[in-house]
């Protein structure tokens, strides 16, 4: 009897442990949670202060070739003294460029003391659209720099083709695409031989009429042919005097048929 009691008695003193080993190991998981949810709070707040109170900006330099002044830039940017460095302006190179529509790019430079500077670079004219009585100034990527009320000079200027977004700032678009590489073309073709090209009116897909050199109206017809029909026309601007001036018609020019006609004025 004695030897059924000492066992059973050992068997409590078993059971009182292994319940002492398990309260303390679950006290050693909470303890772990908690410490886990104390990082991840520490985490938290040290990410919030960061972008809010710590790196605050300091100085913005302006830098580059712009029509416009330092003011206007950093306004533009978004980029406010004593915002967080890293957010102040996130958007700021697509704001510059999209408020200032003759700066072509922007660059943002960022550091943890709070010193930002902005690069810029000058949009340059390449084409001229023209939409209704207006013309649209417009860069190598169809940004739309300034609207004007009359044709520009020394610019390139598209006739007959349809554009849309013509707001200062924005990409033009083209109802008609096709429309935009036969014009794209022909002035690759006159920019291969040197040809300075002033007009191209594309309104009749096959009855392209062109003003080059400043002297001579051109039908080319179709781009049928093309680089042969540009390769004649300067040969007969190379024949012809240098004041004289007119129309050269290529309309009807073929490999069987390489001539053109120039009716002098």
């Amino acid at each position: 009897m004695p030897d059924y009691d000492d066992a059973l008695e050992q068997r409590r003193k078993e059971i009182a442990a292994k319940r002492k080993a398990s309260k303390k190991r679950q006290r050693q998981k909470s303890a772990k949670r908690f410490l886990v949810l104390l990082i991840i709070v520490a985490i938290i707040t040290l990410c919030v202060l960061s972008l809010t109170i710590f790196f605050p900006v300091k100085n913005i330099t302006v830098k580059g070739d712009s029509p416009y002044t330092a003011e206007q830039i950093i306004k533009a940017s978004g980029i406010l003294k004593g915002k967080n460095t890293f957010v102040s302006g996130i958007n700021a190179e697509e704001d510059i460029c999209k408020t200032l529509p003759y700066i072509g790019s922007a660059d943002i430079s960022r550091n943890i003391s709070g010193n930002i500077v902005i690069n810029v670079k000058k949009a340059k004219p390449n084409y001229c659209y023209k939409s209704g009585n207006k013309f649209l100034l417009c860069d190598a990527n169809d940004k739309v720099l300034e609207i004007l009320s009359t044709q520009p000079e020394d610019t390139v200027t598209v006739l007959g083709a349809t554009v849309k977004n013509t707001k200062a700032g924005s990409i033009v678009t083209f109802e008609d695409q096709e429309k935009k590489q036969l014009f794209l073309s022909v002035i690759n073709a006159l920019n291969n031989k040197k040809i300075k090209v002033n007009m191209v009116n594309v309104e009749q897909k096959v009855d392209i009429v062109l003003r080059v050199e400043g002297r001579f109206n051109v039908k080319i017809g179709s781009t049928a042919y093309l680089d042969a029909k540009i390769n004649h026309l300067s040969g007969m601007i190379k024949q012809t005097e240098k004041d004289r001036v007119g129309t050269i018609d290529l309309s009807d020019y073929s490999p069987q048929k390489p001539t053109g006609i120039l009716t002098r004025e």
